[in-house]
């Protein structure tokens, strides 16, 4: 005998997380939107190949900007566009793509409302003096801004 031993295991190979570009927009949604994916084994011709959805809504691509693959298929990148969802309230979504629905990966967008700065008084004198209590200050009330 040899003296060999048989070993069993299972596995999952897993896909490399989508780059997305920016990872943020705004809740109203029509951003434009970059995506990045690595690992499909193949060149992407056609937008209608690419399937993908931002917390459970259907996206539709609107153009590959790039795609290429070795001839052995061990390394691929596809580069296309989206329009980002409209998304009510700020939160963290989960998005996935895939490639005629086998090939699936994730990535995750997070929306946000629009920032707003309002200024108080809204106008100053030609001479640098605003038309608050004390001739000289302003007051800047912001709406929507990140926590610092």
């Amino acid at each position: 005998s040899s003296g060999g031993v048989d070993l069993s295991f299972d596995y999952e190979l897993t896909m490399p997380v989508a780059g997305l570009s920016p990872i943020d927009s705004l809740c109203t949604g029509f951003e434009s939107l970059q995506l990045k994916v690595n690992g499909w084994g193949s060149e992407v011709r056609f937008v209608s190949d690419i399937e993908i959805k931002v917390g459970g809504k259907v996206l539709m691509v609107q153009k590959i900007l790039s795609s290429v693959a070795d001839r052995e298929n061990t390394f691929s990148e596809t580069i296309f566009t989206v329009a980002s969802p409209e998304v009510e309230g700020i939160s963290v979504l989960i998005g996935t793509v895939s490639l005629k629905g086998k090939l699936t990966t994730r990535f995750s967008l997070e929306c946000f409302n629009e920032p707003k700065a309002k200024l108080s008084p809204s106008a100053a004198t030609l001479t640098g003096g605003t038309l608050s209590n004390d001739g000289r200050s302003i007051q800047i009330q912001l709406e929507n801004f990140p926590e610092v």
